[in-house]
């Protein structure tokens, strides 16, 4: 295989073992570029490693100028393996090896996504936090518009409503409603524990961790740290917070909620 590389002109970069076995079973191939800071971080979600690291182009040399032959009706480009023909009075290319595709085909780049789970991704949109926090603030404006309900008790509802909702989407909803060809191994994984497959302190997970905090501070502060408040909205707090640890990534407490 060695000699297969570089009759190829790429070069094997090596990394430390990809695979929770302790195996090597991940190869990085490179060809006119410099690879730095390698990482290997594993991952709660699949048995291989995410690997990730920094790549450096090399300058290359100019391109030759292509060769063109010209005669009463066509022009022929020929540079390196590809020929194609221009027609000087058409519309556009032609093909002279059988079986190469139209020039005149529009592609469609980009149109689709490459997760193999979407779940792991959908928390990092801008916009999904956006909504967070509308829809955060919009039920906090409702239970305000009940004329029976007081300040301390609309900011003690909002909090225990939002962590109401947070915990039976992240933490007890488990599995994904897309299929997936990962062989059934997020479904026995909550929606936290398949979100950036499993990495810890990502963006998207402190967003989601410091938003009841904050919610939590400020219940506390109109509520005047009433002691009655104060006990229900902690309660309400840790209920959400403690499952967003890593150390219970995974865990069922007394196997509650395990299949």
């Amino acid at each position: 295989m060695t000699t297969l590389i570089h009759s190829c002109d790429l070069e094997l970069i090596r990394s430390p073992p990809t695979h929770k076995a302790g195996k090597e079973l991940d190869l990085i191939l490179t060809w006119n570029c410099t690879t730095e800071t390698l990482m290997v971080t594993p991952l709660h979600l699949y048995d291989h490693f995410f690997i990730r690291f920094n790549v450096s182009l090399t300058e290359q040399p100019p391109a030759p100028q292509p060769m063109i032959l010209e005669n009463s009706r066509t022009l022929v480009l020929r540079h390196s393996r590809l020929k194609t023909a221009l027609k000087t009075k058409g519309a556009g290319f032609h093909s002279l090896e059988p079986g190469f595709p139209d020039c005149n085909t529009r592609m469609n780049v980009g149109v689709a996504h490459s997760e193999v789970n979407p779940n792991t991704r959908v928390m990092n949109s801008r916009g999904i936090w956006l909504a967070y926090l509308l829809l955060t603030t919009v039920l906090h404006v409702v239970l305000l518009s009940i004329p029976f309900f007081s300040v301390p008790v609309v900011w003690t509802l909002t909090n225990v409503i939002h962590n109401l909702i947070m915990y039976l989407f992240l933490h007890t909803v488990k599995g994904t409603p897309f299929e997936t060809p990962d062989q059934g191994k997020a479904r026995l994984l909550t929606h936290w524990e398949q979100m950036d497959y499993g990495i810890q302190f990502t963006s998207s997970r402190k967003f989601l961790t410091i938003s009841p905090i904050v919610l939590y501070l400020l219940a506390s502060f109109y509520t005047k740290y009433d002691a009655t408040h104060f006990l229900v909205n902690t309660c309400s707090l840790l209920s959400v917070l403690l499952p967003k640890l890593p150390q219970f990534h995974g865990v069922r407490i007394f196997g509650i909620n395990k299949y």
